[in-house]
């Protein structure tokens, strides 16, 4: 999972991100450096899931007790990744399913937040 390592360092410095984002597309991002500011509270880090990666085999320790969006197209990929996070201890998982032109498809949250989809 690209951007796993960057995580793994936020976190054994100590830090913890706002928000993780996960992205399961297989096109890929570039958004793989942590951005924003740990003192203003905005610390987030994104991670890539590799297409040839199974989403249930992940080793997700390091999402324990973190708020985390998982995003993507394929819904077994995205939900796999979700059910992934949430075994890990995730404080919060947010997963989002969306279409070929963006549209969001499905939403879970863990804390039950829904919103509309319009």
């Amino acid at each position: 999972m690209k951007g796993l390592d960057r995580l793994l360092s936020v976190r054994m410095g100590g830090l913890k991100p706002r928000w993780v984002w996960v992205d399961t597309d297989v096109e890929p991002m570039n958004l793989s450096e942590p951005i924003g500011n740990v003192d203003m509270g905005t610390l987030e880090v994104h991670l890539q899931l590799e297409p040839k990666e199974n989403p249930r085999l992940l080793d997700l320790r390091a999402l324990k007790g973190l708020n985390v969006h998982v995003s993507g197209p394929d819904r077994d990929r995205t939900m796999g990744v979700r059910d992934a996070a949430i075994a890990a201890g995730a404080g919060r998982v947010v997963a989002t399913v969306y279409g070929e032109r963006l549209e969001t498809n499905e939403i879970t949250d863990t804390m039950g937040v829904v919103w509309p989809i319009s």
